[in-house]
């Protein structure tokens, strides 16, 4: 891959729906847990060739939860 995410995360949830990365939430570089949702850009070949996005974000920060992408919800 060739772009990274927009900033740095662990303990985050992942998902991959209709071709794209779903990162939400996650603790950043001091360990604060966050509410931003960061979508790849279309995959292409397994590549993310282009910058990331932000979405909606969440109303309460959180990490070390999961992330489920279920038919089309």
């Amino acid at each position: 891959a060739s772009n990274v995410l927009p900033a740095a995360r662990s303990q985050f949830g992942a998902a991959s729906w209709n071709n794209r990365l779903y990162i939400t939430g996650g603790l950043n570089g001091s360990g604060t847990a966050q509410n931003t949702v960061y979508i790849s850009p279309s995959l292409s070949g397994g590549d993310i060739g282009s910058a990331w996005s932000s979405s909606t974000t969440f109303d309460v920060a959180r990490s070390g939860h999961v992330t489920v992408a279920y038919a089309n919800n």
